[in-house]
């Protein structure tokens, strides 16, 4: 340990080839008698603290040399030292953990600069229609999940669960006694089946119209062409903005897929940042298609049998 500290000194001070630092070290150069001494001291006593920070075993000396190396370093750009307690105080305060930190900002940039290159721009354009429809398919799995909405009656708390037919073609809503849907609905004429084709619009907002002045309430509504509204309303924004974006473009209204909901370009765009992360790692993703290989049945079992 001694001796790669020594080298790790040599190479600071210029005394063996490498990067060193010489210009940054010539204010202690001045302002000690012995600063090789003084620096080795110092790096000595790092080496054995990043040792225990990093809770490294005894084939790990170059990893954790390489470690105290670059440590010395980003302490010498920090600021100009002017004399050795100076550098070992700044040492003291400098741990492993802030290296740690400083290399994932440099990994940040890193990949942010790679993700602002043109290649990368131009290789998103052709991924995203991939993944938007990804997560298209996810919501339409959701509708078909189903959901229980809070129906608007007077004086009284009603539910009913709504669900997208696997035809994709169909709702079927359920009246619910509370807000947990149990399977099915005691009497059939409380379960109503609507063809998409025949919803006319999703608009935006559901108003309450159970008060004198009407107020939007955060949920689902759905026209139908016969003129029929039909009102669910939800406590979580994010499931009726799901529910109608999706519809929406089911029965046509969004032609462009155009997202009316941020969450649903928030998901692309964060699946989009996974997809070129791993790509510019070249990592090599298992085709899903590929089956793995099954080695024969061996013509004689009996020395497995007998081990156990």
């Amino acid at each position: 340990m001694c001796l790669r500290c020594c080298d790790i000194v040599a190479e600071l001070f210029g005394i063996v080839p490498g990067n060193d630092e010489l210009a940054r070290l010539i204010s202690i150069l001045f302002a000690s008698d012995s600063s090789f001494s003084a620096i080795f001291a110092c790096t000595v006593h790092l080496f054995h603290r990043t040792w225990r920070e990093m809770q490294a075993k005894g084939g790990e000396m170059e990893k954790v040399a390489s470690v105290v190396a670059e440590q010395l370093r980003h302490v010498l750009k920090m600021k100009e030292i002017q004399d050795v307690e100076t550098f070992n105080n700044d040492l003291e305060a400098f741990s492993y953990k802030a290296m740690k930190r400083i290399w994932r900002k440099e990994q940040e940039g890193k990949e942010n600069d790679q993700l602002n290159s043109l290649a990368v721009i131009q290789l998103s354009a052709k991924l995203r229609p991939n993944l938007e429809e990804v997560v298209r398919v996810n919501h339409l799995n959701y509708l078909k999940h189903g959901a229980v909405f809070q129906k608007l009656v007077k004086n009284k708390k009603a539910y009913w669960h709504w669900k997208l037919d696997a035809s994709e073609k169909m709702l079927t809503i359920t009246v619910c006694d509370s807000d947990k849907f149990m399977g099915k609905s005691e009497k059939e004429q409380e379960t109503r089946q609507i063809w998409l084709k025949d919803i006319a619009d999703v608009p935006k907002s559901v108003e309450d119209r159970k008060t004198s002045s009407s107020r939007s309430l955060p949920g689902l509504r759905i026209k139908m062409k016969d003129g029929e509204e039909l009102m669910a309303v939800s406590s979580d924004e994010s499931q009726a903005a799901i529910w109608r974006e999706a519809l929406s473009q089911l029965i046509g209204e969004n032609k462009s897929n155009k997202h009316t909901n941020p969450k649903t370009e928030s998901m692309v765009e964060q699946l989009l940042k996974m997809e070129l992360r791993v790509r510019l790692l070249n990592v090599n993703v298992a085709n899903n298609g590929e089956k793995p290989e099954i080695p024969p049945i061996p013509a004689d079992i009996s020395s497995i049998v007998q081990s156990f």
